[in-house]
């Protein structure tokens, strides 16, 4: 699923349609074979998710004594219980695009987190020494991270914070239904809108020392993931805000707090933290055992 998700999320965030902005053009579509991969990405991801989905219809009819719920079970249930939703019956279909639309954003978001995160405490080993202090004090001689762990990793969070500041996934665009003023700009129905999130979160009048990486800032601060303040929404804003950040958000804390609390990391040979670029190069970086003999 993960390969599935990310060849989706790159057809979505990297190819331009050019007939989604010149209707007549869509032959260039079929020229550059654009319509093609996303029809083949498309039928592929259904097929998986139709797996999973009669899978989890199967255990149920066949009274599986697994007391675990996953997300599928309560689509599930939500579709037999019409009343629950307004009276509305969840379709195989509509299931099936609310299982993608989290599985993509998570994925997506989770894996750009991940690796700027990573790029950021390479390049500053002090933060990189306070977060792995705290981890590993945190799971003492376990050999599991578990979720009541993560809820004590406060630093973990304002790091994550941080890394969502300065490197925000992208917001989706949205439509106007109708015409709309938004300070003395107008936007016509049907216009469409993208929130500059990149300098709202650089605003030196919100943000003290903006450029610089610094997770001590989320400390003190009541800012979250929720998208009702105006100054930091890395999901977006409103009702409509990724619906993919629960799902995304554990996934970085727990794979963060495993990486850093088993592994010390290093640059390759011959590399500098003030030479470290990732425009220029991927990230490359080498795992060696923890040395806190405390492990």
């Amino acid at each position: 699923m993960g390969q599935l998700a990310q060849q989706a999320s790159n057809l979505l965030g990297e190819v331009t349609a050019v007939g989604g902005y010149i209707p007549a053009l869509s032959w260039v579509d079929h020229l550059r074979g654009l319509t093609r991969n996303t029809k083949r990405v498309s039928r592929a991801v259904h097929e998986f998710l139709d797996r999973v989905i009669d899978e989890h219809i199967e255990k149920q009819n066949d009274g599986d004594d697994d007391d675990r719920k996953y997300f599928v079970d309560i689509l599930l249930e939500l579709q037999a219980k019409k009343d629950v939703i307004g009276g509305h019956e969840l379709t195989r279909k509509e299931i099936r695009a609310v299982l993608l639309t989290l599985f993509i954003a998570g994925i997506d978001s989770s894996a750009t987190t991940l690796e700027c995160t990573m790029k950021e405490i390479v390049k500053n080993p002090r933060i990189m020494r306070k977060l792995q202090q705290e981890i590993r004090g945190v799971v003492g001689k376990k050999s599991n991270i578990h979720q009541s762990d993560l809820n004590q990793m406060e630093y973990l969070k304002c790091v994550i914070k941080e890394t969502l500041r300065l490197h925000s996934p992208k917001l989706v665009a949205r439509q106007a239904s109708e015409d709309v003023d938004v300070g003395v700009f107008r936007i016509p129905a049907k216009g469409v809108a993208l929130v500059n999130v990149w300098a709202i979160h650089r605003d030196p009048d919100t943000w003290d020392r903006p450029l610089e990486y610094l997770p001590e800032r989320f400390v003190d601060a009541c800012y979250d993931y929720t998208g009702q303040d105006q100054k930091y929404f890395p999901f977006g804003l409103g009702r409509r805000i990724c619906p993919g950040v629960q799902f995304a958000m554990f996934s970085i804390e727990y794979a963060l707090a495993n990486v850093l609390c088993w592994f010390d990391w290093e640059l390759p040979d011959g590399m500098s933290a003030q030479d470290f670029d990732m425009s220029a190069m991927p990230l490359h970086l080498v795992p060696v055992p923890a040395s806190d003999g405390s492990l």
